[in-house]
């Protein structure tokens, strides 16, 4: 069987209303460039960051530590919890209307067994331009901050 195949076979098991109000409008609805751009280089940029900062998976939380001082605008974050990592970790919904300790305690559960998803979470969380940013202050120069 083709998928053109599995295609026919859906087409004529979905009622044709549900089809026309329901599949075409979000399967033919273009996705802004900005969005299809996003999704292109998020993984390589991601890969380029972690291989230079932590290329074994035991330094995983050396880029943890080090996209969370970017996001709190380069302040330790066990000392001082800047705007910018709030509006940052707010851009999850889940997050939406957390603020001070909450999002503190987030941070912190990350930091203390972190992970690859962690670092993913918050490099998902960060605007295109702001992973730019990250990746020439914490890889394109020799001087990194931390």
């Amino acid at each position: 069987m083709t998928i053109d195949d599995t295609y026919r076979s859906l087409y004529q098991r979905i009622p044709e209303d549900i089809l026309h109000r329901h599949v075409f409008p979000y399967t033919h609805c273009p996705k802004p460039t900005p969005l299809l751009q996003d999704i292109k280089t998020f993984e390589s940029d991601f890969a380029l960051a972690r291989n230079y900062i932590s290329p074994v998976d035991q330094d995983i939380g050396s880029f943890l530590n080090r996209i969370i001082f970017y996001c709190n605008n380069y302040l330790n974050v066990h000392e001082v919890q800047s705007n910018m990592l709030g509006d940052i970790i707010r851009r999850n919904i889940k997050y939406k209307n957390r603020y001070g300790l909450d999002i503190y305690y987030h941070v912190m559960d990350m930091t203390h067994e972190p992970r690859v998803r962690h670092c993913r979470y918050l490099w998902g969380l960060m605007t295109p331009g702001e992973r730019t940013d990250f990746i020439n202050n914490f890889v394109l120069i020799d001087d990194p901050h931390i």
